[in-house]
């Protein structure tokens, strides 16, 4: 097809909560830096491929601060 170019980048399949909060990383980005190619449904997104490290280490940041440690 003319005028459809291809792009780059990595599939992400998630549970609904891990991609909101992708979204929402990517909402607070200036125009320019947003990540996210296409949100294809509410559990996978097409993001640009630098996009993935960022978006590990956040969502391993994010497990750390929400899980539960019993007290000593």
């Amino acid at each position: 097809m003319v005028g459809n170019a291809s792009t780059e980048g990595v599939f992400i399949a998630c549970d609904i909560l891990m991609a909101q909060l992708i979204i929402h990383m990517n909402d607070l980005k200036a125009p320019s830096e947003k990540f996210i190619v296409r949100v294809l449904d509410e559990k996978h997104l097409f993001v640009l491929p630098d996009a993935a490290g960022m978006i590990r280490k956040a969502i391993s940041k994010s497990r750390k601060q929400n899980s539960f440690q019993r007290p000593s």
